[in-house]
């Protein structure tokens, strides 16, 4: 882990055992499902998904944009 002062929070990003907890963690998994539940119905032609790009919610890979922050 890099122990820079400029941003301590940005080390967790780069350590891939917090990655693999991250998208393991019980709230992210059930955005996730809420997420593809409520959209299974729809007729989607693209997705926006805006964030840090590290845990993608969507699942439709294919149909997503990503922006990362």
């Amino acid at each position: 882990m890099n122990h820079s002062d400029a941003n301590r929070f940005q080390d967790f990003f780069e350590e891939s055992k917090y990655t693999l907890l991250k998208n393991y963690l019980y709230n992210y998994r059930l955005r996730k499902m809420a997420v593809e539940k409520s959209l299974e119905h729809e007729n989607i032609k693209l997705i926006l998904e805006v964030g840090s790009g590290i845990s993608p919610v969507m699942t439709r890979i294919r149909l997503s944009l990503f922006i990362a922050c």
